[in-house]
């Protein structure tokens, strides 16, 4: 058999597939093969692939590249190089550089035209790239031509997987569910069910994606019925139930779920069903004076709960001793930590205190769970979270989104300070993943680029290496010929070991290919951050930041001048002399005897923009008629800058700060 004698090597190789990160999508772990003992004494060229392989699987991705780089200058026609080229393109996606490994991929297949057993297997991270580079069009003619036969049952599922994400990306969505329900049969196989982890939960995460798309009604029972006896048919009956209930057809949506529970009792969707279920049955009378407040007052987060609570209580407080007003009764109720925890603090406002809106959550997560069930029952939710969850005509967002921010930003770093060049230096997870594509997006939209973007972990304290990286100082191969130069000044000055004198004989100087570095974290950890670019001697540089950056800790954490010019935005700004800030300083001082943070100053004047509108409907004062007020707020004053509303979000106008002789002030 062809390759017979490296074959545990090759099959070490096809286990890397798809092993690397590839965000933001969520992808299906592919299987290590079993390893075939060797049926030869190991050659030279065993012991080179088996050394590629073991860097890879130790994560060391540089190193990986090198002693692939230098497997294929030696064995340029070597049978085994298809292997190798596809762990560089493995490589290449965990640097987050689709270039390099779509052309990788793309020449593992290529030389792997005559071998059908592996061939589909780097078939296969060719089309996860090419879908990563939304080439769609080009993974869906890579799919096409993978023999699912070939493949191991693990893979096989992968295979469904990632047919059903480009058949939903290309809007073809009954597609993509029939696909999902083919990697869902594979993954009954009951030799794999102790080792498929989390594979059913993201293919039902999917497969909501793909049912929610699908907007007739008949196509949904369709569905139903030619997969009534299948596992996930319970999601397929959720979900037509949801679709006619939306669209008011509540005899339908009742069989749905009437069907749901009868066929399926121990789903997880059945507890939900009984729930819509007793929504389409009852109606739930609203107390028009009761608001509800859903804070985190318990647990790690709840001072922030009590600091909003607090900026809640000021409005309703001030508007009821002032103004003569409706007697209104806030109902506090805690988030908890867990969004299971959420939905059942919103079901006990919404049937058992009845009320009119809820102001809440704060934190992010579990903000798509809360946000989707205010939506179901029609409850408004005055949101306070950064992070968006489900649009819905019953959601109002009302804190400083990101994309909101990284406009701002973008916009003032073009027109006031004439930037082009940025670089992103962001925390891995969500919460940088969004404000990051949103100031990619941002930037490109405004005709500038992105040249450098680098990720840390959420946790990490030194971040020499990621800042090293984006000054080109981490890739010496392709700065090979700056490395000789210092070699031969360094034997021709007689210079043989590293000091402070002559550390400038040993280290590249770093490339700066941008003009400032965007950096979407807190103020403690950008205080921790920002010294390193000074470590790298890269002075020349501007930073900007988000709201987060508008803390006092920004300024005494951060030595040096390497702050000073520093540019970021907020919606609230003590020393901003607008009558509304001045107001609010007043107020909050008097009661509490500190001044507000943006926290109560955002709960504030949510507070507020909710009290407005309920005073204008008076009579009229349902959900709905409050719901399609607040969908008219314009030009709101408030202590966070005017506010109105569009497609969802209550924008504030936001202020550009930065930081002047060690001082946060307004920027010019």
């Amino acid at each position: 058999m062809r390759f017979a004698r490296a074959l545990p090597i090759l099959i070490l190789f096809l286990g890397a597939c798809a092993t690397a990160p590839r965000a933001p999508e969520e992808t299906l772990s592919a299987p290590v093969r079993p390893v075939t003992p060797p049926s030869k004494k190991p050659t030279s060229i065993d012991a080179e692939l088996a050394e590629i392989q073991a860097k890879y699987t130790r994560g060391e991705i540089d190193a990986t590249l090198e002693a692939a780089d230098l497997f294929e200058k030696r064995h340029p026609k070597n049978k085994f190089l298809p292997a190798v080229q596809n762990i560089k393109g493995l490589c290449f996606l965990a640097k987050k550089n689709l270039t390099l490994a779509l052309l990788n991929f793309k020449k593992a297949t290529w030389g792997s035209e005559n071998d059908r057993t592996h061939l589909p297997y780097y078939a296969f991270n060719l089309a996860s790239a090419q879908f990563d580079s939304e080439m769609f069009e080009d993974t869906q003619k890579t799919l096409d031509k993978i023999d699912d036969t070939f493949l191991d049952r693990k893979t096989q599922i992968k295979v469904h997987y990632l047919r059903a994400k480009v058949a939903f990306k290309q809007g073809q969505s009954v597609t993509s569910v029939h696909e999902l329900f083919k990697a869902r049969q594979a993954a009954e196989d009951p030799l794999l069910s102790a080792q498929l982890g989390s594979t059913t939960a993201i293919l039902g995460r999917q497969l909501e994606k793909s049912l929610e798309a699908i907007d007739d009604p008949a196509v949904l029972d369709a569905l139903a019925r030619q997969y009534e006896t299948r596992v996930l048919a319970d999601q397929v009956l959720f979900a037509l139930g949801k679709h006619a209930e939306a669209n008011r057809n509540v005899g339908q949506a009742e069989t749905a779920y009437r069907t749901l529970i009868a066929k399926f009792p121990d789903s997880s969707f059945t507890p939900q069903a009984h729930d819509r279920l007793r929504n389409l049955t009852a109606e739930v009378p609203v107390d028009s004076n009761k608001i509800g407040v859903l804070l985190p007052m318990t647990g790690k987060f709840a001072k922030f709960g009590q600091q909003a609570l607090r900026g809640i209580e000021l409005a309703f407080n001030i508007y009821q001793q002032r103004r003569g007003g409706a007697n209104f009764k806030l109902v506090v109720e805690d988030s908890g930590d867990t969004a299971e925890q959420a939905i059942e603090a919103l079901n006990r406002l919404n049937y058992e205190q009845n009320v009119v809106a809820v102001i809440g959550p704060l934190l992010s997560k579990g903000v798509e769970a809360v946000t989707r069930r205010a939506q179901e029952i029609g409850l408004p939710l005055l949101s306070l979270t950064q992070q968006k969850g489900v649009d819905g005509d019953f959601i109002f967002y009302t804190a400083v989104t990101p994309k909101n921010q990284t406009l701002e930003i973008a916009k003032y770093a073009f027109d006031r300070m004439g930037l082009r060049r940025f670089a992103i230096l962001a925390p891995a997870n969500k919460f940088g993943e969004e404000f990051s594509h949103s100031f990619w997006d941002t930037v490109e939209a405004l005709g500038g680029q992105v040249t450098a973007y680098e990720t840390y972990d959420p946790k990490e304290t030194d971040f020499r290496t990621q800042v090293g990286k984006m000054a080109g100082l981490f890739y010496g191969e392709a700065r090979s010929g700056e490395v000789s130069d210092l070699e031969k000044k360094r034997k021709d000055d007689g210079i043989t070991k590293k000091t402070r004198l002559t550390e400038k004989y040993y280290d590249l100087e770093p490339v700066i290919d941008f003009d400032a570095v965007f950096i979407p974290d807190d103020a403690k950890v950008v205080s921790q951050i920002l010294p390193t670019f000074a470590y790298r001697d890269i002075d020349q540089v501007k930073f900007l930041g988000i709201s987060a950056w508008n803390s006092p800790s920004l300024i005494e954490r951060t030595g040096g001048d390497i702050i000073e010019g520093a540019v970021f935005v907020d919606s609230f700004f003590a020393k901003n002399p607008t009558s509304e800030t001045k107001r609010l300083l007043s107020e909050f001082e008097e009661v509490f005897a500190y001044l507000p943070t943006s926290i109560e100053a955002l709960s504030y004047d949510a507070s507020r923009i909710l009290i407005a509108s309920l005073d204008k409907i008076k009579e009229s004062s349902g959900r709905s008629a409050l719901k399609n007020d607040l969908q008219h707020v314009q030009d709101f004053p408030a202590s966070t800058g005017r506010i109105s509303y569009k497609d969802g979000v209550l924008y504030h106008q936001l202020q550009v700060l930065t930081v002047r002789h060690r001082q946060i002030s307004l920027a010019q």
